[in-house]
C-alpha cells in the first residue's frame, strides 16, 4: 500500500487564509470605495482553493482504496458523492450570491443611493461570518486528516460518522439562506435596471460605431465609473455633436456632388455640341443622315436630316420599285401619295408578269401558286378556270328511230355548228350519209340524209366555208360487195346540196376520211385507197379545187394496211397527214405522220410506236408550230389500250409522248388547242365489267401534265372536239339509249 500524504492544516491556513483570502477581501473593500464590487473574482479565488482541496481529498480516497479495495469500496463511493455534491452546491450557492451582489452594486452606486451603505455593511458582516465558518471548515479538514490516520488503523467508522455530521452542519451554516433580506428584495429591481442599462448601452454603442472617440466614455459608464445623470448628459451632447458633424458632412458631400454635376454637364454639353457638329458634317458628306437621326433624335439639325433621309430613301426604293417599304417606313411622308399610286401600278404589272409566267409554264401547280400569291389578282378567274374541271353547260341527244352518230364538227360564224355522221332512220339499208346543223344551245335547226344508192354510206369529216355553208366528205357504198367510193358534197347554209362528187380515182375502193381548206380555196382530202380487191388499204391524198375538180391525187403504198385519219394545213403552208400503218400484213400497226407540200411533194415521213398496236386519229398545230398527235397505244401505259399523246417538232422528231388511262381500254379520238396553251382531248373509256365505253374528256398542258380527266355518264364514245370563240367546248359523238333500244347523236357543251 502506497504512503498517503496527509493534508497539512497549518500550511493550508498560512497559504490560503492569510495570503489569498485576505488579499481577495482587501480587493473587495478597495472596490467598495469606488462604489463597485467585483464579486465574481472573489468567487473564483475561493473556489479555486476549494477545488484543490477536493482534488487532494479525492487523491487520499483513491490511495486508501488501493490499499484495502474491498474494505474501502463503500467509503470511496460515499466520499466521491460527498465531494461532488459539496462542490456543486457550494459553487452554485456562491455563484448566485455574488452575481446578485454584483448586479446590485452595478446599478446602485454609493453616490446615488443611500441605502447602499447599510447594505454593504451588512454584506461585509455576512462575509466575515462566512470567513469564520470557513475557518471551521479548515478545522474539519484537519479532522479529516485524522480520520485518514484512523482509517489506516482500520478504526474509522465511528470517526467517519462524527466527521460527516459536523460537515453537514458546517455546510448548512455556510451555504444557508443567510443573504440579507433587503438585498433579496432589491434583486428584481436590480435585474430590471441592469437589463435597461444594457439595452441603452447597446443602442447607443450602435450609434457610436463610426465615432470611436466617444466609445471610451461609454465604456466608463458601462463599468460604473459614471453616474446615470452624467451618462444621459453625455448621450445628449454626443448626439448633438454627431448630428452637427453629419450635417457638415452632408453639406460638403452635396456641394461636391453639385460641383461635379455642373462640371460634368458643361463638359458633356460642350462635347455633344462638338460631336453633333462633326457627325452632322460627316452625315451630310456621306449621305447617311440616319446615323445623325439615331444619335441625336432632338438635335438642332434633326428636321433637315429627316427630310434628307426621307428623300434619299424614296429615291432608293423608287428605283427598286419597293414602294411598300417606303409606305411602311413613312406612312405620313411627303411622297406617300405617289408611292401608293406607283405601288398600285407596280402590283398590276407584277400580277400581269406573274400571270404570263404561269401561262408559259401552264401546269396545275403554277396556277395554284398564282392563286395563293395573288388571291385578288386580275387573272384569278382565268387561273381557276384553268385548273377547274369543265362542267356540262348543256347535253343534247339528237335522234329519230334507229341509229344516229356524229363523227365531226364544224363551227360557223354565229357559234352554231354543222355535224356530219351517219344514220339509219331514213335509209332503206344499213346507214346513210347524215348532216345536221344545231344552234348555240344545241337545238337542232335542220338535218339532211343523203343516199349513196348502196348498202352503207357514212359521213366522216366536215368543214365550214367562208362564203357560208359547208363541205362534207365520207364514202358511199353503191353495191353490197363492200366496194366504196369517196363522196364529197357542198351544202348551202340551209342544208340544200350545191354540188356532190364521187372519186374512185381508178381504184377499186376509196374513202375520204379528213378534209382541210387550201390557201386558194380548194380542198385537201386524206383517206384510203385499195387498188384491187383483196389488196391492202393504202394511204390516199386527193387535191381538189374550189369547185370539186381534181387537181392531183397520190397513193402512198405499203405492204400492210394503212390509213389517213386526219389532214391539216400548217401555218407555213405545208400539210400534215397522220394515221396508222402496217408495214407488213402481220404488223399490229404503228402511228404515222406525213408532211408534204401543196403539190404533194414529200417533206418528211415518220413512224412512231412500239411492238404492239399504236394508232393516231387527230393532230393539231400549237402556237409554236409544235405538232400534237392523239390516238391509242398498247405498247406502253397501263396495259390494254390507253390514250396516247405525242408531241413533235416541225421536223417530226418526237419531243415527248405520254399515256393516260387505266387497266381498261381508252382511246383518244380528237384534240383541240385552248387559248391558255393547253390541250383538250376527247375520246372513250371502257366501263369496267360492261364491255362497253363511255365518253372521256381530259385536259393537259404542253408538257403532257394532266390537269383533269372527266368521265361522262352514258354508254357511247366521243369522236370530235372543238373550241368556240367564247372558250366554251363542243364535243360530238354517240350515246346509247337503252330504253329506246337505239343510238343517238350526242352533242355536249362544256363551259
Amino acid at each position: 500500500m502506497p504512503n498517503v500524504v496527509p493534508f497539512d492544516p497549518q500550511k493550508l491556513r498560512d497559504t490560503v487564509y492569510k495570503e489569498r483570502f485576505y488579499e481577495t477581501l482587501a480587493k473587495v473593500k478597495e472596490v467598495r470605495k469606488r462604489n463597485t464590487f467585483l464579486s465574481y473574482a472573489l468567487n473564483r479565488h475561493l473556489f479555486d482553493e476549494l477545488q484543490d482541496i477536493y482534488n487532494q481529498n479525492l487523491t487520499a480516497y483513491e490511495a486508501c482504496f488501493e490499499k484495502n479495495h474491498l474494505m474501502f469500496e463503500e467509503l470511496k463511493k460515499r466520499c466521491e458523492a460527498h465531494v461532488q455534491q459539496l462542490h456543486k452546491q457550494h459553487k452554485e450557492k456562491a455563484q448566485d450570491l455574488f452575481d446578485r451582489i454584483e448586479q446590485f452594486l452595478t446599478v446602485h452606486t454609493y453616490t446615488e443611493n443611500k441605502k447602499a451603505e447599510p447594505l454593504l455593511q451588512k454584506l461585509d458582516t455576512h462575509i466575515t461570518q462566512a470567513l469564520n465558518k470557513y475557518r471551521n471548515w479548515k478545522i474539519l479538514l484537519s479532522k479529516w486528516d485524522k480520520c485518514l490516520e484512523t482509517i489506516q488503523k482500520e478504526v474509522w467508522k465511528e470517526d467517519w460518522n462524527i466527521w460527516n455530521e459536523q460537515r453537514n452542519s458546517l455546510r448548512n451554516d455556510l451555504y444557508g439562506e443567510s443573504l440579507p433580506t433587503e438585498i433579496v428584495d432589491w434583486l428584481p429591481e436590480i435585474e430590471e435596471k441592469k437589463t435597461a442599462k444594457r439595452k441603452a448601452i447597446a443602442l447607443f454603442k450602435a450609434e457610436l460605431k463610426e465615432y470611436p472617440e466617444y466609445l471610451l466614455k461609454l465604456a466608463q459608464y458601462e463599468e460604473g465609473f459614471v453616474s446615470e445623470l452624467e451618462f444621459k448628459e453625455f448621450q445628449k451632447n454626443t448626439r448633438r455633436r454627431i448630428l452637427r458633424k453629419k450635417r457638415i458632412q452632408n453639406y460638403v458631400i452635396i456641394s461636391i456632388v453639385l460641383l461635379i454635376f455642373v462640371s460634368l454637364t458643361a463638359w458633356i454639353y460642350h462635347r455633344n455640341v462638338t460631336k453633333e457638329e462633326r457627325i452632322w458634317t460627316q452625315a451630310n458628306k456621306a449621305g447617311q443622315w440616319q446615323v445623325y437621326i439615331n444619335k441625336f433624335p432632338e438635335g438642332q439639325y434633326i428636321d433637315k436630316a429627316r427630310d434628307l433621309q426621307e428623300k434619299a430613301d424614296w429615291i432608293k426604293w423608287r428605283n427598286m420599285s419597293a414602294y411598300e417599304d417606303y409606305i411602311q417606313a413613312y406612312p405620313e411622308g411627303k411622297y406617300v401619295k405617289e408611292a401608293r399610286a406607283k405601288l398600285t401600278l407596280y402590283l398590276q404589272q407584277a400580277d400581269s408578269i406573274e400571270w404570263h409566267h404561269v401561262v408559259s409554264q401552264n401546269t396545275p401547280s403554277s396556277y395554284e401558286h398564282y392563286l395563293k400569291q395573288y388571291p385578288e389578282g386580275a387573272y384569278v378567274k382565268a387561273a381557276q378556270l384553268a385548273i377547274r374541271e369543265k362542267t356540262i353547260k348543256w347535253d343534247n341527244a339528237i335522234g329519230k328511230v334507229q341509229y344516229e352518230s356524229g363523227r365531226a364538227l364544224a363551227l360557223t360564224s354565229k357559234n352554231s355548228c354543222y355535224v356530219v355522221g351517219s344514220n339509219e332512220s331514213d335509209g332503206w339499208k344499213e346507214t346513210d350519209f347524215w348532216v345536221c346543223k344545231v344552234d348555240s344551245t344545241g337545238k337542232l335547226l335542220w338535218d339532211k340524209t343523203f343516199y349513196g344508192g348502196g348498202w352503207k354510206d357514212e359521213g366522216y369529216d366536215i368543214i365550214a366555208l367562208s362564203e357560208g355553208g359547208c363541205l362534207a366528205i365520207g364514202f358511199a357504198e353503191p353495191e353490197t360487195s363492200g366496194k366504196r367510193v369517196a363522196w364529197v358534197m357542198k351544202l348551202h347554209p340551209s342544208g340544200t346540196m350545191i354540188w356532190q362528187k364521187k372519186y374512185d380515182d381508178g381504184y377499186f375502193h376509196t374513202e375520204a376520211h379528213s378534209v382541210t381548206l387550201t390557201r386558194d380555196g380548194g380542198f385537201m382530202i386524206g383517206g384510203i385507197a385499195i387498188e384491187k380487191e383483196g389488196d391492202p388499204a393504202n394511204r390516199w391524198i386527193l387535191r381538189l379545187d374550189a369547185k370539186g375538180n381534181k387537181v392531183w391525187s397520190k397513193r402512198l403504198k405499203s405492204e400492210g394496211n394503212a390509213a389517213i385519219e386526219k389532214v391539216i394545213r400548217l401555218r407555213n403552208g405545208a400539210y400534215l397527214a397522220v394515221g396508222g400503218i402496217e408495214k407488213q400484213r402481220k404488223d399490229p400497226g404503228k402511228a404515222w405522220a406525213y408532211k408534204f407540200t401543196d403539190r404533194g411533194t414529200l417533206l418528211w415521213n415518220k413512224v412512231y410506236g412500239g411492238k404492239a398496236f399504236d394508232w393516231v386519229y387527230d393532230v393539231k398545230e400549237g402556237k409554236n408550230q409544235e405538232l400534237m398527235l392523239v390516238g391509242q397505244t398498247r405498247s406502253k401505259g397501263e396495259g390494254n389500250d390507253d390514250i396516247w399523246v405525242l408531241r413533235l417538232d416541225t421536223e417530226g422528231r418526237r419531243k415527248w409522248d405520254q399515256t393516260y388511262g387505266s387497266a381498261y381500254r381508252e382511246e383518244g379520238r380528237a384534240i383541240a388547242h385552248t387559248a391558255d396553251n393547253s390541250w383538250l382531248i376527247a375520246g372513250l373509256g371502257e366501263i369496267p365489267g360492261q364491255w362497253t365505253t363511255q365518253w372521256e374528256v381530259a385536259k393537259i398542258n404542253d408538257k403532257g401534265e394532266l390537269f383533269w380527266l372527266k368521265e361522262f355518264e352514258g354508254k357511247g364514245k366521243a369522236e370530235d372536239i372543238l373550241i368556240c370563240p367564247d372558250q366554251s367546248v363542243r364535243v360530238v359523238g354517240s350515246i346509247s339509249q337503252p330504253k329506246a333500244g337505239n343510238i343517238d347523236l350526242r352533242l355536249v357543251c362544256l363551259d
